[in-house]
């Protein structure tokens, strides 16, 4: 399974060892958490070092807010990318659901999904994503299922960017990491992307993809 798949708690901060290493003024090597508290709660906790903010606003020492994908943090003057992959690894689960091969059914439902991201917003069975074709086709979810700013029109398949974001709901994903969970699906001992190649964030910088820690730098 890839690294991170399911993890309970990441680390964000300067520091090599941390699941989102962030590169800039104001960052603590190790700076900020992100705790799954289950049922696709996360919440982001600022390690006691009294420079991390939410929506602008400063957290206190200690504070904690709930991370929604929607909420803007950044730890000192450097934004936590909020499409890093190691956050949406953190919700990942393997369905029970068979999908067709170079296939994946996305939900939240694990009897009807063969990759479930566990979000409150993520509907039982959300979309599909054929990566053998590079399409995604919305399954009439609840919040929508979006390609770069646009809601895509239920039942249509709709291309993908194999280097771009695909976002259920709140929640984006980076095509290539689909790809890569889909080959782990698979057994392959390999990443599907891989070591070296890169995704993009938020901030226009690119997030290496494989097994090393994901690095943002300013």
């Amino acid at each position: 399974m890839l690294p991170g798949f399911g993890k309970q708690s990441i680390v964000i901060g300067s520091a090599p060892h941390c699941d989102i290493v962030l590169q800039g003024p104001g960052v603590a090597p190790e700076h900020a958490r992100v705790h799954h508290q289950g049922g696709g709660r996360l919440v982001l906790s600022d390690n006691n070092t009294g420079a991390t903010s939410a929506n602008g606003q400063p957290l206190p020492p200690g504070g904690q807010a709930p991370f929604d994908f929607r909420t803007t943090f950044a730890c000192g003057s450097v934004p936590v990318p909020l499409n890093h992959p190691a956050l949406v690894l953190m919700l990942m689960a393997q369905g029970q659901q068979q999908a067709a091969p170079g296939q994946l059914i996305i939900g939240r439902d694990a009897a009807r999904a063969s990759l479930v991201i566990q979000h409150p917003s993520v509907s039982s069975q959300h979309a599909i994503v054929m990566l053998d074709r590079m399409m995604v086709v919305d399954q009439n979810s609840t919040s929508g299922t979006w390609v770069g700013p646009a809601r895509i029109a239920p039942g249509t398949p709709t291309p993908l960017d194999p280097n771009g974001v695909v976002a259920f709901g709140p929640v984006p994903v980076p095509v290539g990491l689909l790809g890569q969970v889909m080959h782990s699906f698979a057994g392959g001992v390999g990443p599907a992307v891989a070591p070296g190649e890169t995704v993009p964030v938020d901030n226009g910088e690119k997030v290496m993809i494989g097994p090393r820690p994901l690095i943002i730098q300013l």
